[in-house]
C-alpha cells in the first residue's frame, strides 16, 4: 500500500510562518510593555495627585490599641476631604509609622521621615519621650509636628516646630492638685510615680502645686519602669503603703498603662482603700481594658476602676455639637466607641488640613521644603480665639511661652 504523498513546505512557506510568529512575539512584548508603563504612569500621577502626612506611635507593643483608634480618627477626617476631591484636586494620603512607643524607635521613625522626603507634616507621638526623641528630627528637618497625647512641656519648649491639641503637665498637674483640695477636699495625698525623665514632670507639678495650695505631702515613692525587678518593687511600694494607708490621704499615681494596671491591681487586692487620683493618660481604652483578664474583674466588672478619679480631655456626654457628631460617624464606621484621644486627633488632622487649604501646599518632592514651612507658620499664627478654627474639642488655639512653647487653648478649658 502506497503512503500518502504530503508536499513539503517551501521555504518561502517556512520564512512567511516564522515572520508571523516574530510579529505575534513582538506585538505581545509590546502590549506587555504598555500595560507596565500605564500602570506605571497612573501611579506617578497618583504619587503627583497625593499630599502626605505621616502618622507615628505605637502601631504594636504598648498603647497599639488605643493608638489604633487615634489613627482610624485621623484617618476618618482624611477620608471625609478625599470623599469631597480632595485639596485643589489632590487626596491626603496617611503614611504610618510604628515607633512601638520607644524613644529610640521614635528617632528612627523620624528620620525614616526625613528621608522618604514627602510628609508635608507628622502628627505624632504617643509617649511624651518619644515625641521628644523625634521632635529633636523634625526641628532640625523643619517638618511641622502636633502631638495629640504628648503632655510634658519639653514637648514644644525651645520647638517651633511642634505643637499639641491636647494640655501640658503644666496645666494638668496644678488643674487636679487644685481639684483634689478645693473640689474633692483631701488635705493629704501620697504619691507614687515612675522616675523623673525627659518624659514625666507630672508629679512634679502636682507635688510643687500641693505644696503651694498647702496640702501635706506624707509620702512619695518612684519606680524605675525600666527596671528589671519591676514588679518586686512594685509589689514593695503596696506592701509600704499598706503600712502606713490610714496617713496616706488621697494617692496620686503618676505612670504609664502597664506599671499602673499593675499598681491599682495590688492596691486593690490588697484591700487598700485610699482614694486614687490618675493622669489623663490612664482614661485611654488601653487602661479600661487591662483588667478585663482578671478573675475578679469578670465576676465584678468595674471591681479594679470602679472609684479612680482620671483626668480626661474630654467627656463626649457633656462635650459640644461637633464632638457629638463625631462620635456617631466614628461608630458607624468602626463599630466601636472612640476613646477621649480620639478628639484630639481628629483636631489634629483638621488644623494640618486647614494650614494646606489656606497657604496652597502643593505636597511635590521639589515643594516639601516650602510647603513644611507653610504649614509650620499658619499654625503658629493660631494664638486666639478670634483665629481658632473650631473642632471636635473646641476652638483650637496655640499660647507661645517663654521659651518658645506652643501650649494648646480652647474655649472648653481655662490655658
Amino acid at each position: 500500500m502506497r503512503k500518502p504523498f504530503i508536499k513539503p513546505k517551501s521555504k518561502i512557506q517556512s520564512f512567511c510562518v516564522q515572520k508571523l510568529q516574530h510579529r505575534k512575539l513582538f506585538w505581545s512584548i509590546a502590549l506587555v510593555l504598555s500595560v507596565f508603563l500605564w500602570i506605571g504612569y497612573n501611579q506617578y500621577l497618583k504619587i503627583q495627585d497625593a499630599i502626605h502626612i505621616a502618622v507615628v506611635g505605637p502601631l504594636s507593643g504598648e498603647g497599639a490599641r488605643s493608638w489604633q483608634l487615634t489613627v482610624q480618627a485621623i484617618q476618618l477626617y482624611f477620608d471625609s476631604i478625599n470623599q469631597k476631591g480632595g485639596i485643589n484636586g489632590k487626596i491626603i494620603t496617611l503614611d504610618t509609622f510604628d515607633d512601638q512607643n520607644d524613644p529610640i524607635q521614635a528617632k528612627a521613625k523620624a528620620l525614616k521621615i526625613v528621608q522618604q522626603n514627602q510628609a508635608v507634616a507628622v502628627i505624632g507621638h504617643h509617649y511624651s519621650s518619644c515625641s521628644i526623641s523625634g521632635g529633636k528630627v523634625y526641628l532640625k528637618s523643619g517638618i511641622p509636628a502636633v502631638s495629640t497625647r504628648s503632655t510634658n512641656v519639653k514637648v514644644t519648649e525651645n520647638n517651633p516646630w511642634y505643637f499639641r491639641t491636647i494640655f501640658d503637665d503644666n496645666l494638668q498637674g496644678s488643674f487636679l492638685a487644685h481639684y483634689a483640695q478645693k473640689v474633692l477636699g483631701y488635705q493629704t495625698v501620697s504619691i507614687i510615680h515612675k522616675v523623673r525623665t525627659d518624659g514625666n514632670d507630672l508629679a512634679q507639678v502636682f507635688k510643687d502645686t500641693s505644696q503651694k495650695l498647702g496640702i501635706d505631702m506624707k509620702y512619695h515613692w518612684a519606680f524605675d519602669e525600666n527596671d528589671p525587678q519591676i514588679d518586686q518593687v512594685l509589689i514593695g511600694i503596696v506592701e509600704n503603703l499598706q503600712t502606713v494607708k490610714d496617713n496616706a490621704g488621697l494617692i496620686f499615681l503618676a505612670a504609664h498603662t502597664t506599671e499602673a494596671i499593675k499598681l491599682v491591681k495590688l492596691i486593690k487586692d490588697a484591700g487598700i482603700h485610699n482614694p486614687i487620683m490618675t493622669s489623663e493618660d490612664l482614661a485611654s481604652i488601653n487602661f479600661q481594658q487591662g483588667f478585663n483578664d482578671f478573675p475578679k474583674e469578670k465576676v465584678h466588672p468595674g471591681y479594679y476602676t470602679n472609684g479612680l478619679y482620671v483626668a480626661t480631655p474630654i467627656i463626649f456626654d457633656t462635650a459640644n455639637e461637633k464632638a457629638q457628631h463625631f462620635k456617631e460617624i466614628y461608630q458607624a464606621k468602626y463599630q466601636e466607641e472612640p476613646d477621649e484621644a480620639t478628639a484630639f486627633a481628629y483636631d489634629a488632622a483638621m488644623l494640618i488640613v486647614e494650614a494646606i487649604k489656606n497657604t496652597s501646599v502643593k505636597g511635590q518632592p521639589k515643594t516639601i521644603k516650602e510647603d513644611r514651612q507653610k504649614i509650620r507658620d499658619y499654625l503658629a499664627k493660631l494664638t486666639t480665639i478670634d483665629n481658632a478654627i473650631e473642632g471636635v474639642s473646641g476652638l483650637n488655639y496655640f499660647l507661645f511661652g517663654s521659651p518658645k512653647t506652643a501650649t494648646w487653648c480652647n474655649t472648653h478649658r481655662s490655658c
